[in-house]
C-alpha cells in the first residue's frame, strides 16, 4: 500500500514495473474533479456544485459519479457521507456507478488494494440496503472471485463477508431466483475446502445458509441441474448435508410436492453459467486463451505459468474438477478451431489428470468428466460434452497407458455403483453417448480402445462384458491400432509427438449453442506442466507404465560394446568403474582418472569418437534431463549440485588446464565430438562456466568463456562464434527456458561480440521472458551488471523488431529504457515507423520524445513523416505536448522551417542540400492535425507562427489552400487579435519578422538553424513578402 500511495494510485497497487494505467489516471482525474468542486465550501455548497456539474451533459455526470466512487473506496472515514452524497445527486438511479463497479470487480479486482476491497464489499452491503437495482449481478461477479481450492486468508475474508451479506439481506436474496441458485452452487462447491478444523465456524455457517436455500428454495435451486448432485456428493459426510441427501433420495416431495428425485436433476443439463460461475475471470481468460490461440505443442510455458498460479498448493487439488467441467461443459469450439492446430480440449483435460495427486482428487476429476454420460441423451445433450473423455483415452493409449487403463475401468465401474437403483438408466446413458460417438464420428470404431492389447486382460474382458455391442474377439496390437487414421499420441506437456490436425470430415461438431464463449483478446499468461502422472489402479503383471523408474545403470548396446572394445585398458577401466559405481563420488573419480588417461597421449580419431560414444551413452541422463534448479530452491547451494554430475567432470578438467598445456586440445575435441551426438552439451558448458565464474577474478572469468570458444572453433572452424552461441541457446530455449535467461547476462558480459546486436538472439530473448523474468534482466540492467546494445548495431535490431509479436516489442522496449539510452540512437527509426503497422514502437518512441526539449533534429525527421489523418496522431501529439510545454521553443523551430521550405528557389542559396528537409504540405499536415488538437489559442498566435502561416499560404497553390483552409483561417482571426493588442505587440511582430528575414540567407546546416533560433541576426536583407501584412 505505501509503495501505491507513493506512486499516486489511490485504489490500486502499483510497483516500478507495474505503473498507473489509464483508467487508474481517469480514476484520479475525476477524483481531483470532484475534490475541486467540494473542497472548502459548506455541504449545501457543495451539492449545488455537484449537481450543476451533472447537469452539463451524460459525460460531466458519468466523471463524477466516478469520482465519487474513487472516493468512496479511498477514504473509509468519509464513505457514509460520500455515498450518502452520492445518492441524492446521482440521476441516473446509480448505472454508471454500477457500471465502474463490474469493471473493477472483473477486471482490476486482483490489484485493488486491500482497503479498497473492503470499501467495494461495504459499499454492495449499502445498495443492497437501499435496494439500488443491479446489485445482485455485482454480487454474481464478486462471488467469482471467491478462488476454489485456495484457503488464503484474503480468499476466506471475501467468502465470509459475501456469505454476511446474503445471510443479513436474506429477503432481498430471495428476490433474485438465479443469484439463490449460483449461491447454494458456489457455497457448496467451497465448503468442500474448508473441511479442516480452522475452518470450522465458517463452514458451520455455509452449511447452514446452504440448507436453509436447498429446503426454503428448492425451485429456485433446481435450475442449477445435474451439477448439483455432484456438489452435494462432495459434501455428503457433513451431517446437515447428509440428511439433505438422505430426503433428496428417498423422500424427495418434502423439498417440492412436484419434485421427482434424484432421476429428475440428472436428466436436467448444468447451465453453463453456473460452471463458469466457479472460474474467477482471470482464470477463464487464460482457459480461453490457451484452447484458442496456442498452437498444439507450444502450449508448455503457458501451463507452467498456469500451474503457479493456481494448481500449486495441495488445496487446490478440488479446483481440477471445477476446470474440466468448465471445459468440457463451456468450452465448445468451432468446426474451424477444430480442424486447426491449436490445442485441444483434451490435452488440456489430460494435463490436469496428470497433475492430480490425491486420490480423492483423482476420482472427483474422472467424476466431473463422465459426468454427462451418465444420463446422455442424444436430444438434449450435446456431443461436445462427451467428446474429450473418449479422446483423452483415445490419445493417451500409447504415451499414457495407465491413464486410459484407469479411465476406462472407471466406466465400467461407474454404471452399477452411482446409484444402484438407477443402473438401468445410468448403462442406457453410457450406451447413448458411446453410439452417439460413433454416429458423429468423433472415433471411427471403440473396439480398437476397448480390446487394445496394453490394457490388462481383466480389464478387457470386463470391458467387453459391459461394452459387448462395441467390442469384436480380436485382440488388437498397440502398433496396429496407432497405425489407424487419427490415432495420433496425447500431448500434455510431456516431450511426445505432436498429433495431426484431424480431418475436418471427423470434427465435425455442432457450432448450434447459443452460449458461446466470446474469445479474448492478446495477452500475455501460461499454465503448468504435469509434475507427475496420475496415480494408476494395480494393475497386471508385465503391463507397466511408461513412467516407470529408470535402470541405475545406462542401456548399454552393441555400440557401446564395439566402442569400448577400441579403447586401451586404462581408458576401457574407468568406464567400466563409471558404468558399474553407484556412488556419485566415485562416478566423479573415475571420469577425472578417465580425463587424465586420455591426456597421457594424443588419441587417435577413431578413438576419440569411440571415448565420446562411451561417455555420451553412460553420461545419457545429465544430457537428456533438465538441471537448472527450480526457482524457489536457486541460491549457491543448489547451483553447486547442479554441476556435480560426472558430465561436469569433463569440463572441470578443461577449464583448470592451464592454456599453454598442449593436452587440452584432446578434451575439448572429445567435448566437441559428444556434442554432435548431444545437442546439450555446449549449453551445459556455459551453466558449468557461469556457476562457476560467481566469485572468479575478471581474466579467470575471461579465460573460462575462452574453453567456449575453442568448442565452437572444434566443431566447426568455418562458423562464426555468433552462429554457435544462437544456435546452442536456441537449444537451451527450448529445453530449459529458466537456465536460458539465466544465462543471458554473464554471455552479454562475456561474449560480448557475439551478443550484442545479435537480433536472432534479441528475439529469442524476448520471445522467451515472462514478467518475472523480464524484472530480473531489468535489475541487471540497472545496476550497471548488463549492457546489451551498441549504437553500431542498435537500429539493425530495432528494425527486425518491428516484425516481431506486440509481447516481444515491449519487451525489447522495456530494456532500451532501462539502459537510458539517448534519443540519438533512434531518430533513423522516426521517419520509418508507421502508426497503424508499427504502434508498438512508434508508443515506445513516443513516450521517449516526451522527455526530450524540442531541437532541430528532433523536429525535423518528425515532420519529415507523412501525415495520415486520422490514423498518424504521433506527431501530433508530440507536437501537442511540445507546445504546451516549450511553447516559444517549438513555435520557433515550426516557423523556421516553413520559412526555409516555403523559399522560392531563385532566393534559396546554390548547393543548398534540401533532402533532409521536410516539404511545406508535410508540416502543414501535422499541423492541421495538431490543430485539432490543440485548442488553446496563445500557440497560434504567436507571432512567428503567424507569419510563418502567411508566409506558406501565400507560397501555396490552389489545391493545398483549399485543403488547409482551416488551418489558414487561424491567420485571419489571429490578425485582429495583434490588431487590437495595440502598437506594442506590433512592434515586436516587426522584429520577429526581422529575424525570420535573416534566417532565409543562413544555410541549412543543423548548426546555424539552432544560431537562428538562440539569437536573431542583426543584419538582413529586405524581403518585401515578409513585410507584407497581406495574406
Amino acid at each position: 500500500m505505501e509503495v501505491s500511495k507513493a506512486l499516486g494510485s489511490r485504489l490500486f497497487m502499483t510497483n516500478a514495473v507495474e505503473t498507473r494505467d489509464e483508467h487508474d489516471e481517469k480514476y484520479d482525474k475525476c477524483y481531483q474533479m470532484v475534490q475541486s468542486l467540494t473542497s472548502g465550501v459548506s455541504e449545501k455548497e457543495a451539492h449545488d456544485a455537484l449537481n450543476n456539474s451533472m447537469s452539463k451533459g451524460p459525460q460531466a455526470h458519468d466523471d463524477i459519479s466516478q469520482g465519487l466512487l474513487v472516493w468512496v473506496l479511498s477514504d473509509p472515514a468519509s464513505a457514509n457521507k460520500i455515498y450518502r452524497d452520492l445518492t441524492l445527486v446521482t440521476r441516473d438511479g446509480f448505472s454508471a456507478v454500477i457500471a465502474q463497479m463490474q469493471f473493477l470487480i472483473m477486471e482490476k479486482y486482483t490489484k485493488l488494494l486491500e482497503s479498497a476491497k473492503q470499501q467495494l464489499v461495504w459499499l454492495i452491503r449499502e445498495m443492497i440496503r437501499n435496494s439500488v437495482n443491479g446489485t445482485d449481478a455485482l454480487c454474481w461477479n464478486l462471488m467469482r472471485q471467491i478462488v476454489g481450492g485456495d484457503v488464503s486468508p484474503k480468499n476466506i475474508w471475501l467468502a465470509e463477508s459475501l456469505l454476511d451479506i446474503y445471510v443479513e439481506n436474506r429477503s432481498w436474496l430471495e428476490k433474485h431466483p438465479f443469484l439463490v441458485a449460483s449461491a447454494v452452487y458456489s457455497y457448496l462447491r467451497i465448503t468442500e475446502d474448508h473441511l479442516a478444523p480452522p475452518y470450522h465456524a465458517l463452514r458451520q455457517k455455509e452449511t447452514a445458509f446452504v440448507v436453509s436455500l436447498l429446503r426454503e428454495r428448492f425451485a429456485d435451486c433446481m435450475m442449477i441441474g445435474r451439477d448439483l448432485v455432484r456438489l452435494l456428493q462432495h459434501v455428503s459426510k457433513i451431517p446437515e448435508i447428509e440428511a439433505v441427501w438422505r430426503d433428496l433420495l428417498h423422500n424427495p416431495t418434502v423439498f417440492l410436492p412436484t419434485f421427482g428425485g434424484l432421476l429428475q436433476l440428472m436428466q436436467s443439463r448444468t447451465s453453463r453459467r453456473f460452471l463458469q460461475c466457479r472460474l474467477t475471470p482471470d482464470m477463464e481468460k487464460k482457459i480461453v486463451f490457451l484452447t484458442s490461440q496456442i498452437r498444439f505443442g507450444m502450449q508448455k510455458r503457458y501451463q507452467e505459468w498456469f500451474q503457479r498460479q493456481y494448481l500449486s498448493t495441495s488445496e487446490s487439488q478440488s479446483l481440477r474438477c471445477d476446470l474440466i467441467r468448465f471445459i468440457v461443459g463451456v468450452i465448445h469450439p468451432s468446426n474451424e478451431l477444430l480442424s486447426s492446430d491449436i490445442i485441444p480440449r483434451w490435452a488440456v483435460i489430460g494435463w490436469l489428470l496428470t497433475t492430480c495427486t490425491a486420490q480423492v482428487a483423482i476420482a472427483n476429476a474422472k467424476l466431473a468428466l463422465f459426468y454427462d454420460w451418465l444420463f446422455y441423451d442424444a436430444e438434449k445433450d450435446n456431443i461436445m460434452n462427451i467428446e474429450p473423455a473418449v479422446l483423452v483415452m483415445h490419445f493417451s493409449l500409447r504415451p499414457h497407458p495407465a491413464i486410459t487403463a484407469t479411465l476406462l475401468d472407471f466406466m465400467c465401474r461407474v454404471i452399477p455403483t452411482f446409484y444402484p437403483p438407477l443402473t438401468d438408466r445410468v448403462g442406457q446413458g453410457m450406451f447413448t453417448a458411446l453410439r452417439q460417438i460413433i454416429k458423429m464420428r468423433v472415433l471411427p470404431s471403440l473396439s480398437p480402445l476397448f480390446q487394445n492389447a496394453k490394457l490388462d486382460k481383466d480389464l478387457r474382458k470386463m470391458l467387453r462384458d459391459r461394452f459387448t455391442e462395441f467390442c469384436t474377439d480380436v485382440v488388437v496390437k498397440s502398433d496396429e491400432y496407432h497405425d489407424m487414421p487419427g490415432a495420433e499420441p496425447m500431448q500434455t506437456g510431456h516431450d511426445l509427438v505432436m498429433p495431426k490436425s484431424p480431418p475436418a470430415d471427423e470434427a465435425a461438431f455442432s457450432d448450434e449453442e447459443d452460449e458461446v464463449v466470446a474469445m479474448p483478446v492478446k495477452t500475455e499468461q501460461a499454465a503448468p506442466e504435469p509434475a507427475e502422472p496420475v496415480a494408476a489402479p494395480p494393475g497386471p503383471a508385465g503391463d507397466e507404465s511408461p513412467q516407470a523408474a529408470e535402470p541405475q545403470s545406462p542401456p548399454c548396446g552393441e555400440e557401446f560394446a564395439e566402442a569400448l572394445e577400441l579403447l586401451g585398458p586404462p581408458l576401457r577401466e574407468q568406464l567400466t568403474r563409471l558404468r558399474t559405481e553407484t556412488d556419485l563420488e566415485l562416478q566423479c573419480g573415475a571420469v577425472e582418472r578417465l580425463c587424465v588417461a586420455a591426456c597421457e597421449y594424443e588419441l587417435p580419431e577413431e578413438e576419440l569418437n569411440a571415448l565420446a560414444l562411451c561417455l555420451s551413452t553412460l553420461c545419457s541422463k545429465t544430457l537428456n534431463s533438465n538441471i537448472y534448479p527450480p526457482e524457489e530452491d536457486n541460491h549457491d547451494e543448489s547451483l553447486e549440485d547442479s554441476i556435480s554430475q560426472p558430465l561436469f567432470v569433463v569440463m572441470r578438467c578443461l577449464c583448470d588446464a592451464p592454456e599453454e598445456d598442449p593436452t587440452r586440445q584432446t578434451l575439448v575435441c572429445l567435448l566437441a565430438e559428444m556434442s554432435c551426438r548431444a545437442s546439450r552439451l555446449p549449453y551445459l558448458l556455459l551453466h558449468y562456466i557461469n556457476v562457476r565464474i560467481a566469485k572468479e577474478e575478471k581474466e579467470t572469468k575471461a579465460k573460462w568463456f575462452g574453453v567456449y570458444k575453442e568448442l565452437c572453433h572444434a566443431r566447426d572452424t568455418n562458423r562464426e562464434l555468433s552462429a554457435c552461441v544462437v544456435e546452442d541457446l536456441k537449444t537451451c530455449q527450448e529445453e530449459e527456458q529458466s537456465l536460458f535467461i539465466w544465462l543471458v547476462p554473464s554471455l552479454f558480459t562475456h561474449l560480448s561480440t557475439a551478443c550484442v546486436g545479435n537480433v536472432e538472439l534479441m528475439n529469442m530473448i524476448v520471445s522467451s521472458l515472462d514478467s518475472s523474468q523480464l524484472l530480473q534482466l531489468l535489475s541487471h540492467i540497472v545496476q550497471a551488471d548488463l549492457v546489451m546494445f551498441r549504437k553500431d548495431s542498435f537500429m539493425k535490431v530495432l528494425n527486425a523488431s518491428l516484425e516481431w509479436e506486440t509481447f516481444e516489442q515491449y519487451c525489447l522496449w522495456q530494456l532500451v529504457e532501462a539502459h537510458e539510452l539517448t534519443i540519438d540512437y533512434i531518430l533513423p527509426l522516426l521517419t520509418r515507423i508507421q502508426s497503424r503497422e508499427h504502434a508498438e514502437a512508434v508508443s515506445c518512441v513516443m513516450l521517449m520524445l516526451k522527455r526530450e526539449e524540442p531541437c532541430m533534429e528532433l523536429v525535423k525527421p518528425l515532420l519529415q513523416r507523412t501525415a495520415e489523418q486520422p490514423h498518424d496522431v504521433f506527431v501530433a501529439s508530440v507536437l501537442k505536448y511540445w507546445s504546451t510545454e516549450y511553447e516559444e521553443q517549438t513555435a520557433q523551430l515550426i516557423a523556421n522551417l516553413i520559412n526555409r521550405t516555403s523559399l522560392t528557389p531563385s532566393k534559396r542559396r546554390r548547393n543548398s542540400p534540401r533532402a533532409n528537409l521536410p516539404t511545406t504540405e508535410q508540416i502543414l499536415g501535422h499541423l492541421d492535425q495538431m490543430r485539432t488538437a490543440l485548442r488553446t489559442a496563445s500557440f497560434w498566435s504567436i507571432d512567428e507562427v503567424q507569419t510563418a502561416l502567411s508566409v506558406a499560404q501565400s507560397g501555396s497553390n490552389e489545391a493545398q489552400r483549399k485543403r488547409f483552409a482551416d488551418l489558414f483561417a487561424l491567420i485571419e482571426v489571429e490578425e485582429e487579435a495583434r490588431t487590437r493588442r495595440g502598437r506594442k505587440a506590433a512592434a515586436r511582430g516587426r522584429a520577429t519578422t526581422k529575424s525570420i528575414q535573416k534566417t532565409e540567407t543562413d544555410s541549412d546546416d543543423t548548426t546555424e538553424d539552432e544560431e537562428v533560433i538562440k539569437k536573431p541576426a542583426k543584419r538582413r536583407r529586405r524581403n518585401n513578402q515578409l513585410n507584407s501584412d497581406s495574406d
